[in-house]
């Protein structure tokens, strides 16, 4: 019989850690039977009914603690899977632990120093996982012996040998110009992804290039103050007809494909799962040099990397890209083999779930 393995989730949105955890799902059902455990319905929770894969809607609340015991008795769980440190997964490992399982945490968020409150449980897992060594050193202070680093894997999808349909799905979605050279900002628009930063460089970008348009794909209410303020900025550089902020969307993968450039310019990332997805299609990227981007991006190789703030050098970078078709294709090609070697999804869930047979001891 499969060992059982029971994940939690902190929601029920699609979002960055559960669009990793889908994957993963996927590809670990050959070997445990799975089933997931989270808060309320949404589109991660549809994604898990079509796939008929196995879930719970529930509230994960300290209250119902003793719901979480009697659903992994029931369930006859032999392990509990956190993904991400969110306060209501701490509820799951208290219901774990008072059931005598072992918990694995899946970290894919940067810790903060000092702060024992956000990930100060993690001493109480058995085991730690990490999706770059950049999370891993930030979290390494509250865990018993050290992280074991797995990076995320993404799905690679066909190469794409004429683009044409790809890029005009873009334009026409974004109504830009079917010739029009398009930049890509993929995350939810949100302090921490400072698009005001993928903004200002476009400014310099624009003012050199009248033909290049900026496609901001992603959440538009996660803080409607900073979106606010991105519009004004947009406005006060004059470039409403340059830029298209086009909120989330099922098929960002897909547009992504359509682009010539994907401008990703975090001021902190534990990973940057974009920049593997836009690799992964061949893409070429420009990203700021934080965290655990610097692990997955090969400078000059597979992308060009520019250090946070630097709106001169990553300027450059991108004019270099839209310029040079030739080089664009080559750094999306020696991207996609890169991802092809190190990050595909079906790797990361061998590593995963050899952790998963230690833990247990299977």
């Amino acid at each position: 019989m499969k060992p059982r393995i029971l994940f939690i989730s902190y929601t029920a949105e699609w979002t960055g850690p559960t669009h990793s955890l889908s994957l993963l799902i996927e590809h670990l059902s050959d070997r445990f039977e799975v089933a997931v455990l989270l808060p309320g319905r949404g589109r991660f929770t549809k994604f898990l009914k079509d796939r008929e894969i196995r879930h719970y809607s529930s509230s994960l609340r300290r209250s119902q603690i003793p719901r979480m015991i009697r659903l992994l008795k029931k369930a006859r769980i032999d392990l509990v899977y956190a993904n991400n440190t969110s306060g209501v997964s701490k509820n799951a490992l208290i219901a774990a632990k008072l059931r005598r399982l072992p918990v694995i945490y899946h970290v894919r968020e940067m810790g903060k120093p000092g702060n024992w409150r956000q990930v100060g449980f993690l001493r109480f897992a058995d085991a730690v996982i990490a999706i770059s060594e950049a999370t891993a050193r930030s979290i390494a202070q509250f865990v018993r012996g050290e992280p074991l680093v797995v990076y995320n894997g993404v799905t690679v999808p066909p190469a794409l040998t004429d683009r044409t349909e790809a890029r005009a799905r873009l334009r026409k979605v974004a109504e830009i110009p079917a010739t029009a050279t398009v930049l890509l900002n993929v995350g939810n628009v949100q302090p921490r992804k400072d698009q005001g930063f993928a903004i200002r460089v476009f400014a310099r970008v624009a003012a050199s290039d009248p033909t290049v348009y900026l496609a901001i794909l992603g959440r538009l209410d996660r803080d409607p103050d900073y979106v606010r303020r991105m519009r004004c900025l947009i406005d006060d550089l004059g470039l409403g007809e340059r830029i298209r902020l086009l909120g989330f969307r099922d098929d960002a993968t897909e547009l992504m494909e359509g682009a010539d450039v994907l401008l990703h310019t975090p001021a902190t990332e534990p990973l940057g799962r974009v920049l593997l997805e836009a690799m992964a299609a061949g893409v070429p990227v420009v990203s700021t040099s934080v965290d655990g981007i610097k692990e997955i991006v090969v400078d000059g190789e597979t992308g060009y990397l520019v250090e946070r703030g630097d709106a001169d050098a990553c300027t450059e970078a991108i004019i270099r890209l839209i310029d040079d078709p030739t080089l664009r294709s080559e750094l999306g090609r020696r991207g996609r083999a890169h991802v092809l070697e190190h990050f595909t999804a079906e790797e990361t869930a061998r590593q995963v779930g050899d952790i998963i047979g230690r833990t247990l001891g299977v």
